[in-house]
């Protein structure tokens, strides 16, 4: 039978409430705050406000929603304080998105961006209430710390930033907070619509933002930090890169912005980190700051498989950027935030509608609920196997992701020899997708 792990809603409460989904914060801040400009920017921002949503939501699904927006807004104070000046907007556009008909269904974030923290320290740190061990939570964090001390271009970029050499308890501590502060807000470009939202809050004092930056301004102003370095295929920047290298850049950028949530995300992550940071004066240490870089990395790597490989109409895999592929040797982070992201899909909200006709009037009816109802991981020590099994509430939902969306990510994400994630340092020989119905 092999080891069975579960994920859902209710091991997650249970680890919240046993302090487990917490970060060590011992890096944070990040950044030492300019309080002229945090001051600035919070007078002319409303503080957040949740009675709009909580009418248009039923109790139990409003009740998690301000259990995560509260929990997120606890930690934005010292992991990311320029959360609170476009919360407000960022809890409209994913109502809005969730009872848009251009989408085929829209998933929540707010809810996930917190679960998903608790997924991926579960596979990090492991959890004392889970009744059976994920199969690997000793050996991951460390292969994770072993990746970090031997990276050469994280080693480079420590250099460039006077950052000495740090003993295991160290990275360890490192690691943690970077991924908790990349995976609670890993979903702050998404969907596109948010940017154009921070841009109008933010327009009184600013011009320059993400959406309103050509591309060659994102290129000559992020390009030769640590998000763009996986594109050089984990390298620092060549001086002696070929001509048409800038061009391919500039390429890659612009498409990334209109086209994934992941670029758009990360810009953004480290443009208003930038506008409220101290600088030069009584700028943060240097180790505080590379973890905003490395975090904008991992946010934009989460949504790199597209770029990587796209599955063509004879379900083929046509590698497109084969230097983006991850592993948890060249990228421990972005490798565990994606595996995280892949794994947490349950709890996730959505809203249907229904019509209900009377001979005077037609009503229409929203409803709100969670397509996949948990996740479990069932592991096979003698094959090396990984299963992971979504369940599903709705014949309909478990039809359409076992013939249709789990195929194509089983492929695009999980081919052992070719998809985005190379998971066999984790001696992993294969990753396997399953939809199952949840039986009344």
């Amino acid at each position: 039978m092999g080891i069975i792990t579960t994920f859902n809603k209710d091991n997650y409460q249970e680890a919240l409430m046993a302090g487990e989904c917490e970060p060590y914060g011992v890096y944070s801040p990040f950044i030492n705050i300019d309080l002229i400009k945090y001051n600035n920017l919070r007078s002319n921002t409303s503080p957040p406000d949740l009675c709009p949503i909580q009418r248009r939501l039923s109790v139990d699904h409003f009740s998690n929603i301000r259990g995560c927006i509260g929990l997120t807004l606890r930690y934005a104070r010292t992991f990311f304080p320029a959360y609170e000046f476009f919360v407000n907007e960022f809890i409209n556009d994913e109502w809005i998105s969730s009872v848009d008909w251009h989408k085929k269904f829209h998933r929540d974030h707010i809810i996930h961006q917190p679960m998903s923290v608790y997924v991926g320290l579960s596979l990090l740190r492991g959890f004392k209430f889970q009744k059976n061990p994920i199969f690997f939570n000793e050996k991951v964090l460390s292969l994770c710390l072993n990746a970090l001390r031997q990276s050469d271009y994280i080693r480079e970029y420590f250099e460039d930033m006077k950052i000495s050499p740090m003993a295991r308890l160290e990275l360890e501590t490192l690691f943690i907070d970077t991924f908790f502060l990349a995976t609670l807000f890993h979903d702050i470009g998404y969907p596109w619509q948010f940017v154009n939202a921070i841009c109008k809050k933010l327009g009184n004092h600013v011009s320059d933002i993400p959406l309103n930056q050509s591309t060659e301004q994102i290129l000559n102003r992020y390009s030769k930090r640590l998000l763009f370095y996986p594109f050089n295929g984990y390298k620092k920047p060549d001086l002696t890169e070929p001509s048409y290298w800038q061009k391919s850049m500039y390429s890659f950028i612009s498409d990334g912005m209109h086209k994934t949530h992941g670029m758009p995300g990360a810009i953004s992550f480290l443009y208003l980190n930038d506008i409220l940071r101290q600088y030069p004066e009584n700028d943060s240490p240097p180790l505080r700051r590379f973890c905003l870089e490395w975090a904008a990395m991992a946010i934009l790597m989460h949504d790199m498989a597209d770029f990587y490989a796209e599955v063509d109409e004879n379900s083929r895999l046509q590698i497109k950027k084969p230097q983006l592929r991850l592993s948890i040797e060249k990228d421990p982070l972005s490798f565990m935030l994606t595996l995280t992201d892949q794994i947490q899909d349950f709890n996730r909200p959505d809203a249907t509608f229904s019509e209900h006709r009377t001979p005077i009037s037609t009503d229409i009816n929203i409803r709100y609920s969670y397509r996949c109802d948990k996740v479990e991981l069932h592991w096979e020590d003698s094959s090396r196997v990984l299963t992971i099994k979504y369940f599903y509430n709705n014949p309909r939902d478990y039809l359409e992701n076992r013939n249709e969306f789990l195929p194509k990510r089983q492929l695009q994400y999980f081919d052992p020899y070719r998809g985005y994630l190379d998971y066999s340092g984790l001696g992993i020989s294969e990753i396997k997708l399953e939809a199952k119905l949840v039986r009344p």
